[in-house]
């Protein structure tokens, strides 16, 4: 696209001499040197201008507004990526947050039940509880 001649003449700069708009958008839309001069100096856009192809110059124009879109555009979609990953994070950290708050209840429910179970316990001890697990209350025979 951007392949020069000797005089240092570039695709572009072609079609801007003979006025062939069709050609410069295209050459525009392929990424063509805008800024490329030939040998004595001139750009592209200044040899249309000389020779009075305005459809070339409006080439140049619709050119420079569908770049500014596709800028704008590319600004939205990067904003757009930004924000959904912004949220996934958000997403998973209030996820996380979550998790953890129901594994402390969960242990602190567990640590009651725990609490309950031996006050019912020191409860039954104190009572006596006459399961026979413990010593014998009766007095031991001598030993002969």
């Amino acid at each position: 696209v951007n392949q020069a001649k000797q005089t240092g003449a570039t695709p572009l700069h072609i079609a801007c001499l003979e006025g062939l708009s069709a050609v410069v958008l295209c050459l525009l839309r392929a990424g063509a040197n805008t800024a490329a001069s030939t040998s004595d100096g001139h750009t592209a856009l200044q040899l249309a201008k000389e020779k009075g192809h305005t459809e070339c110059e409006r080439a140049f124009e619709a050119a420079a507004r569908e770049a500014k879109r596709a800028e704008i555009e590319a600004k939205v979609e990067r904003a757009v990526a930004e924000r959904a990953a912004a949220e996934r994070v958000e997403a998973e950290r209030a996820a996380e947050e979550a998790a953890a708050a129901l594994l402390a209840e969960e242990e602190s429910e567990k640590c009651a039940e725990d609490k309950k179970k031996a006050k019912k316990r020191g409860k039954k001890k104190k009572q006596g509880g006459g399961g026979g697990a413990g010593p014998s209350q009766e007095a031991e025979a001598p030993a002969e």
